[in-house]
């Protein structure tokens, strides 16, 4: 038997972590116990897979207590500590890393110690440090009406008489705040609006976006940033106003905190591959771009997680843009961020794109799509996020293996399937049904033509030419491209 809790929390530190822990540990002030730094040092050894015999809570208690007969109650309260202790060093850790929430502790440290002058005296050095900053985002604005708060209900200070200058400010950085806030939040639901159904959701209207939002903050060029991204979910842009866009986002990231790159990364991302869905070429590079650009700052992951959908993104529209080398380099070094109970499926997927979108002109094309095959086959059909791409990819693996092969009645059976499936399913977004629906009967077709030994012409022509006008409708570069197969 293992301690769970305890492996995984040890399992998910890094090296350099584990050092420190060690150190932190050490100290007589962070922890007065033996036994527990004990236990850290042996489990240790076995960092990071913790899968050893060696850790079943057996060989623990011989390594704490040697000689003497195994009790487990005797366990319970060093494993309780160390894992007490080493959430309170990754509390520190995390701290390190938020000089705006060391800055408040610290007021509120002297708040009872000092009088209001040399709080105020602290307060101004702090806004003063933070005005310095070139970009400004909401959680800057908060930071400062923070500040203006403390000063404002100091209790040294009559509410009433003297410290009316302070109000201004806070009704300028809460305005600031709810603003970029509420625009962050607006963009955020345009851009989900595009995958799920959620109609039912308040949006931020255009003319607050253009209007209100460039009063407040005229200078403020990350609200230029929000503004593309706004203005990107009501038309598509040009491709001269995306790639501006992106120089903008690169020349701000070094300025920006932690949380708003993300955010704004992944915004600019999911923007791009809307309009690669709806067939617009050029964002299959920007995709690329977007996500080379993340890789190299660092941003693939969210709290030191992959996402599912960030990883099957990049294996999928990376290999379309024709990044392989790129997409097998993500695929060895960040599957281990996987969530564990969809690592397998995720892996195997992104496998199966990577072999499928190089098999095109291959010279062993037929052992390619093969081995697109056998990593499908290794994933069941679980939820929404790794179902739409298993399916649409199964779909057209059928259609290049089974049609050249004459079996013609697998790749329609699972052509029927996929259909059902996507009628029946309440999820996804009316316009994405609607697009997936007509890839899959727009492929039945083509399947129908392509099984015929003569193939008429005319009835050929026809399809290239419903291909090519039917809205909306995914993959249609792929169609047209087995149209011309045909011909």
């Amino acid at each position: 038997m293992r301690t769970p809790e305890l492996m995984q929390l040890v399992s998910l530190m890094s090296k350099s972590e584990m050092r420190r822990a060690d150190q932190f540990l050490q100290s007589p002030y962070h922890n007065n116990s033996e036994l527990v730094l004990k236990l850290f040092q042996y489990i240790r050894k076995y960092h990071p897979k913790m899968d050893s015999y060696r850790l079943h809570k057996e060989h623990i208690f011989d390594h704490l207590y040697p000689g003497e007969k195994f009790d487990e109650r005797r366990l319970k309260n060093p494993i309780f500590l160390l894992k007490r202790s080493l959430e309170e060093f990754l509390k520190i850790e995390q701290l390190k890393k938020e000089e705006a929430m060391q800055n408040r502790l610290l007021i509120n440290a002297y708040y009872e110690k000092c009088d209001y002058d040399e709080i105020e005296k602290m307060i101004v050095d702090c806004v003063a440090d933070r005005e310095k900053q070139p970009i400004r985002d909401a959680n800057y604005y908060q930071e400062m009406l923070w500040l203006q708060e403390e000063l404002y209900y100091h209790p040294n200070q009559g509410k009433y008489l003297n410290n009316q200058q302070y109000f201004p400010f806070m009704v300028h950085y809460l305005d600031q705040f709810y603003a970029l806030s509420k625009l962050r939040f607006a963009t955020e639901m345009n851009v989900r609006k595009g995958v799920v159904n959620e109609d039912d959701l308040p949006l931020l209207d255009e003319s607050i976006v253009t209007k209100q939002l460039k009063r407040l903050a005229a200078n403020n060029r990350l609200i230029d940033l929000y503004c593309y991204l706004f203005q990107f979910q009501l038309e598509i842009p040009s491709s001269e106003e995306f790639r501006s866009s992106i120089a903008l986002l690169t020349e701000l990231l070094p300025q920006m905190g932690e949380k708003e790159k993300s955010y704004i990364l992944s915004c600019l991302i999911s923007t791009a591959i809307r309009y690669h869905h709806k067939g617009k070429s050029e964002y299959t590079a920007f995709v690329a771009q977007l996500y080379k650009l993340a890789d190299e700052k660092n941003l693939l992951l969210y709290r030191g997680k992959m996402q599912a959908t960030t990883f099957l993104n990049i294996a999928i529209l990376c290999s379309a843009a024709k990044e392989f080398a790129f997409v097998e380099n993500i695929i060895s070094r960040y599957q281990q961020y996987l969530a564990p109970e969809e690592k397998q499926e995720v892996i195997h997927l992104s496998w199966g794109y990577w072999y499928y979108l190089q098999s095109g002109n291959h010279p062993k094309k037929k052992t390619m799509l093969q081995k697109a095959q056998y990593h499908l086959s290794q994933i069941p059909y679980s939820g929404l996020v790794v179902d739409l791409r298993l399916r649409s990819l199964q779909l057209r693996v059928f259609y290049d293996l089974e049609i050249s092969n004459g079996n013609e009645s697998v790749f329609s059976h699972f052509a029927d399937a996929f259909e059902k499936w996507l009628v029946r399913n309440p999820i996804l977004a009316n316009q994405r049904t609607a697009a997936y629906l007509n890839f899959v009967r727009l492929t039945k077709q083509l399947g129908k033509i392509a099984i015929l030994a003569i193939i008429d012409k005319d009835d050929l022509q026809q399809l290239e030419k419903k291909i090519s006008t039917q809205e909306p409708l995914i993959l249609r570069n792929w169609l047209l491209e087995k149209v011309e197969e045909l011909q």
